[in-house]
């Protein structure tokens, strides 16, 4: 049987070899890529086909040449199409030399060869194939036995870079025996890989996935003809249409972190975050690092998920590259880089707390460390008013409830980096941390009662971090004129309060092992209350006066920080604009105390800078509240100072206390503002009082950090409403151990109706002891046995 017609053009063959031989040298042409902006020039080379037509039946392979003028047409990339894949296909060898047509339906087709980067017509060769019904039953051997091979499915999906196999059925074993052969109509597309066995002894063909996109794939039996050659035999032939699918369209991958800070010889997970459900597996990466002598890295899988492990080497700085890369195809949307720093010396410190923990560490700790050149890495888990129950419940159900606030300025550029809704689980895995602290609610941190849950919280932050340290933070006793509800679990007492939160962080820590520090930032802040700051280490927050005032009192619980992380914060160079040198020289000087000695107050006042004010100081003594400009005074500062401010506010540094034979007396009426001696005495100022009873009784005011070398006036009131008896109401004053003086107390509810310039004294030009005080000294006069004072004004004699 005649196999294969060629109807070639002979003496056009004869023309181009004659061509390439007379072509004494071959002219090569400069190939030139697009980004050199160059066009090549390939209007002087060729290529053709042997034969413009080929005739040939179903079932039959032919191969046709393919010629060239020159290596450079050779060399050339082309591409092999056919105008009707189901009547005849086409492949190019390798290397350009044939291109094989193969039969397949009756019809004719039109094989298509071109330069596959131009469709330039002297690189351009079209076969014209006519495909004929072979003579006789060629496959009547198989099929009147009714033997045959099949594809288990018509159509078989199959994603990118990954093989599908297709079971392959048969009519008996002779026939599933035979040799097939299986291939792609377009390999860009999908490539079948061969056949193979699965563990059922059943026969499939593997199908890969290359490209999106659509393509058939053919398996077939050749049956070989006598003298040469074979035919394909179409009952053991099948084809399936295959769909490729690109199961990561639209996946992503993000680092946790972008960047990230490592002691040398230290490793580190990072979460890699996943834009998809399907599977990604760790050998999908390579990890190549700019520098591998400072970091390296590799994805690991780790309960099922994966994650990028780092580990550092020495110091420096290197840029990890983590590439999406299977099978050697790249997805830049499943890829990143993350910056690597080592840095020698590097201590991070995470707070799991509340506005109390914030007070201390988000403002002026990170300057301190630099300043001392150290470099600290500060995160801060804050949920306003937590405890430590409210936070087990969150570790328990990974609640996503706290703001997070991160300081690394090396990394931030020098910006605090909050992040809402955030997770003691993805907190502790942020970095890794050598120091996780702990802390109570501040109401309820001197009741140990409360603790219960302190040892599940350390448990469950060991099982994360089981290197880290965990510290325990000892907060700070509310200011005593504070208003704060949970005060009264501690009497109202601010040294009651104190002690209790002493006492109880400590029992914590011996009963909880894994503690290994305390930060005494309750003691430091008690400390630097003994200065002439006083008990102003509180903003008001209203009345309740219990967070830390924002400048000393917030760099007074940084510095207790520093020295319990970094070491002695005396000499730190550091301190905020908004402090002052004797502002911060107490603060440093507290917090070092505190370090040294965090069980017990230390005296601070020998750190004291003289006293100078110029305005008037306004005092009321009692239980009622004035309003600014008067300090409020109360028996509950008989153990306390009072610090006061003068007429504008401003904080003087005179200190105020009162001894504990007064108490408090309330008015009865009397609504009428006084103005003596131009001085206005509003009816909340002169309407009540501190009071001694009893014959001989006398109580103590005492005014200290005065300046020894200047001068004062101090004008003192005393007043009872609704009296009448002048010469039972009196009260005896004294300054100092001098004269004794008797001022009427008594003020008539008859006109005027409010105090007078007799319910007055004034004592001029009173200089302070050596020591900087004046006490007053407060006895009982007139047959009743009561003795008031109601009022202060302190004025400082101004030399010209």
């Amino acid at each position: 049987m005649k196999n294969l017609l060629l109807k070639s053009k002979t003496l056009l063959n004869v023309l181009f070899i004659l061509m390439v031989t007379l072509t004494g040298s071959v002219t090569l042409l400069t190939a030139c890529s697009e980004d050199d902006d160059t066009t090549q020039n390939l209007s002087n080379t060729w290529m053709k086909s042997a034969s413009d037509e080929v005739e040939l039946e179903i079932g039959v392979r032919t191969p046709v040449n393919l010629l060239f003028k020159d290596a450079v047409a050779e060399k050339l990339e082309y591409t092999c199409t056919s105008s009707d894949a189901a009547v005849a296909t086409a492949a190019l060898s390798k290397g350009n030399k044939t291109v094989t047509i193969e039969g397949l339906a009756e019809g004719t087709a039109d094989i298509k060869i071109a330069y596959a980067s131009s469709a330039l017509d002297n690189l351009t060769a079209t076969i014209t194939v006519t495909v004929s019904k072979p003579s006789g039953d060629y496959e009547a051997e198989y099929a009147d036995n009714g033997r045959w091979m099949k594809a288990a499915v018509e159509k078989a999906e199959v994603n990118i870079d990954e093989e599908t196999p297709v079971a392959l059925t048969f009519s008996d074993d002779e026939m599933k025996a035979l040799e097939y052969e299986c291939k792609s109509f377009d390999e860009a597309v999908a490539i079948a890989t061969g056949f193979s066995m699965d563990a059922d002894n059943n026969k499939i063909v593997n199908v890969k996935g290359v490209k999106v996109g659509t393509t058939k794939v053919k398996i077939q039996y050749w049956k070989p003809l006598e003298g040469g050659g074979r035919r394909i035999i179409r009952c053991l032939s099948d084809t399936i249409e295959v769909s490729v699918k690109d199961r990561l369209a639209g996946a992503t991958m993000t680092l946790a972190k972008e960047e990230m800070k490592l002691k040398p010889s230290e490793e580190m997970q990072i979460p890699m975050i996943f834009g998809t459900e399907e599977t990604i597996i760790a050998s999908d990466y390579i990890c190549t690092p700019s520098d591998e002598a400072i970091a390296t890295a590799e994805v690991k899988e780790v309960e099922g998920k994966l994650f990028l492990a780092v580990k550092a080497k020495v110091d420096g700085e290197t840029t990890i590259k983590v590439e999406y890369n299977r099978n050697g195809r790249k997805n830049a949307a499943l890829s990143g880089d993350i910056k690597i720093k080592v840095v020698n010396g590097l201590t991070r410190v995470l707070t799991i707390g509340n506005s109390f923990s914030q007070d201390t560490v988000e403002q002026y700790l990170y300057e301190l460390a630099e300043a001392a050149g150290q470099d600290l890495v500060i995160g801060s888990m804050v949920i306003g008013g937590c405890d430590l129950d409210k936070h087990w419940t969150n570790m328990q159900n990974d609640n996503a409830d706290y703001f997070y606030r991160k300081i690394d300025r090396r990394v931030d550029n020098g910006e605090k980096k909050e992040t809402k809704d955030y997770k003691l689980s993805q907190a502790l895995v942020d970095e890794k941390w050598d120091y996780i602290s702990l802390q109570q609610v501040s109401g309820k941190s001197g009741l140990y009662e409360t603790y219960t849950n302190l040892p599940n919280l350390i448990a469950g932050v060991k099982k994360v971090r089981p290197d880290a340290n965990i510290v325990l933070h000892q907060t700070w006793a509310y200011a005593s004129n504070s208003t704060h509800s949970d005060f009264k679990n501690y009497n109202q007492n601010q040294n009651a309060m104190y002690t209790a939160i002493v006492e109880t962080v400590n029992k914590a820590k011996s009963d909880n092992l894994e503690i290994t520090m305390i930060v005494p930032s309750g003691t430091a802040i008690q400390n630097g209350r003994t200065s002439y700051l006083g008990d102003t280490f509180n903003r008001p927050d209203g009345t309740m006066y219990y967070h830390l005032e924002t400048t000393y009192g917030r760099y007074t619980a940084a510095c207790t920080w520093f020295g319990a992380l970094l070491g002695d914060v005396r000499h730190n160079t550091y301190q905020p604009e908004t402090v002052n040198d004797n502002q911060a020289k107490i603060a440093r000087q507290s917090a070092y105390a505190a370090i040294q000695e965090p069980d017990k107050v230390t005296d601070m006042s020998r750190y004291d800078p003289p006293i100078s004010f110029e305005s008037p100081v306004y005092v009321d003594f009692g239980s009622g509240k004035s309003s600014s400009p008067w300090n409020n005074v109360t028996i509950s500062a008989a153990t306390v100072p009072v610090t006061l401010v003068d007429a504008n506010g401003n904080n003087t540094g005179l200190k105020l206390t009162v001894s504990n034979d007064f108490e408090n007396y309330e008015g009865h009426g009397g609504k009428n503002e006084a103005t003596i001696e131009e001085i206005v005495f509003p009816t909340a100022v002169w309407n009540d009082g501190l009071l001694v009873k009893e014959e001989n009784a006398k109580g103590t005011v005492t005014i200290s950090h005065l300046d020894p070398a200047a001068s004062y006036n101090f004008m003192i009131q005393v007043a009872r409403y609704n009296s009448n008896n002048m010469e039972a109401r009196k009260s005896l004053i004294s300054l100092n151990g001098g004269d004794v003086r008797t001022v009427q107390q008594a003020v008539s509810t008859t006109a005027p109706n409010r105090p007078t310039v007799d319910n007055t004294t004034t004592f001029i030009g009173i200089t302070p002891t050596e020591e900087g005080l004046v006490v007053i000294e407060i006895g009982a006069g007139g047959t009743l046995f009561e003795g008031r004072i109601n009022s202060l004004v302190i004025t400082p004699i101004l030399n010209d």
